[in-house]
Parts: C-alpha cells; structure tokens; sequence
C-alpha cells in the first residue's frame, strides 16, 4: 500500500496531500486476495477479545470493514453515518482539514465495543470519537485498523488507555 496514489484534495480552505488507500474511503476496487488479507487480519487480531462486543465502525472507510468483520465474528454492527439519523447522538469531529458530524443511535449503557476503522493519520476523528462514546457510558475495549500513519496512534492509546491494533503502519 505504500505506492497507494497520492491525490491534492481542496476543502474550500486549503489544499492537502491525500492517500488513495484501495481499501480506505476512496478506493474504488479490492481484488479478492486483498479483502481475505484484510479481513482475516482483522479477524485474527480481534480472537483475543474475550466476552460479548459490538463493532463500531465509521462511514465510509471502515464501514465495510466493521461490517465484514461483524458478520465473520457473528457481532452486532452499528455504523457511525455521516448524515442525521433523527433521535442520534451527534459527534463533532475538527481534523486538520474539515469539521464534520458524525450521527449514532441505539447505544447501550456499560455496552463492550470494538471500534474498527480503515486508516489512524492525526488521529482526531479517532479522538472525537472515543470522547464521545466515553459520554454515552461506553466500554471501549479494542480499536483496530487497517494502517497508522505516524505515531499518532500511539499517543491516542496512551491518553485513553485503550489497546489499538493495526495491520499495517505507512
């Protein structure tokens, strides 16, 4: 993945440097040796997780992972949307280059979660949302992803006391 595209994106503000990863947002094709790489990897990592969990997993990038994973694993899935889900709970998330929302519903009090994501760079949508599954009494026992960026990763674990897993780190 490291010879992933490298595309200029512009969000009205400034422009920045932004990773084609075929398995992350805008990817737009996974070979079928991939997705068995990715999701067995994902799998096998999550073994070690003892008791009932759900997975949590933000649109669009780790969507398809968390829901791959969920349904290997036979655990309930719940997606973090990008658009209002009336009676949702809001999370704002501020990245180094937008501020947007993430919207979810149906969360249990003390509820075991796993988060699972595609790629951890700055680490603030991270962040923002372990913040706010944290308000909603949420247990937060694992966080995997597909690829770190830097080291950010590390200090996120290190502040929330919350293991993170990754396949790759770019």
């Amino acid at each position: 993945f490291a010879d992933s595209p490298v595309i200029l994106l512009d969000n009205g503000k400034n422009k920045y440097s932004f990773n084609l990863f075929s398995f992350g947002e805008r990817g737009t094709f996974l070979d079928k040796n991939t997705i068995n790489d990715i999701s067995s990897n994902i799998v096998k990592s999550l073994k070690d997780v003892r008791g009932d969990f759900t997975i949590i997993s933000p649109e669009p990038g780790g969507n398809p992972w968390g829901l791959l994973t969920s349904y290997i694993l036979n655990k309930n899935f719940k997606i973090l949307r990008k658009c209002y889900i009336p009676g949702s709970y809001k999370i704002t998330v501020k990245n180094n280059h937008s501020k947007f929302n993430f919207y979810i519903k149906d969360i249990n009090k003390n509820e075991r979660v796993v988060i699972v994501d595609d790629v951890i760079s700055s680490g603030k949508t991270i962040d923002a949302v372990i913040k706010a599954l944290k308000r909603l009494n949420c247990r937060i026992v694992l966080i995997q992803t597909i690829a770190v960026k830097g080291d950010n990763y590390k200090i996120l674990s290190r502040k929330f006391r919350i293991p993170i897993k990754y396949i790759i780190k770019i």
